[in-house]
């Protein structure tokens, strides 16, 4: 975002309420609608831009010790493999879900504003993000 003139700034999350409360920040990114309703974000902000072009999803993510690992049977390993499957699908599943009814809450019944990013700043940020200056091939 500083390539495009945005000034970024880290902070706690249980800071961002009243930072934008009191003008120390003029936007946020936080996690997503259903997030950003819970937090109450729609009390000190007005508009809600979207697509996430910079987190289009989430993942879950889980480590185990290579040689942990390489000790298990195959059968545990697929059980361990398809269960991380599950939970990721199960977690994503759930958040498109709770997001979309959150969208329309903060829409309907709190007034925030949807709004969408202009094509010259999603252009700035893809030649940021890649480098180039060409659309990207959307035939893939």
């Amino acid at each position: 975002m500083n390539g495009i003139g945005v000034s970024t700034v880290n902070m706690p999350g249980s800071e961002i309420f009243t930072s934008l409360q009191t003008g120390a920040l003029d936007a946020a990114d936080w996690v997503g609608p259903y997030n950003d309703l819970a937090f109450g974000l729609h009390q000190v902000a007005d508009y809600y831009y979207t697509s996430a072009w910079n987190e289009p999803t989430a993942v879950l993510e889980g480590t185990i010790n290579l040689d942990a690992w390489n000790a298990l049977p195959e059968d545990l390993q697929d059980v361990i493999r398809e269960a991380a499957r599950a939970s990721n699908l199960a977690m994503i599943s759930e958040f498109a879900f709770r997001n979309a009814q959150a969208l329309e809450a903060l829409v309907d019944e709190h007034g925030v504003q949807l709004r969408t990013f202009p094509e010259d700043v999603m252009a700035a940020l893809y030649t940021l993000v890649t480098g180039s200056h060409s659309a990207p091939d959307r035939q893939r």
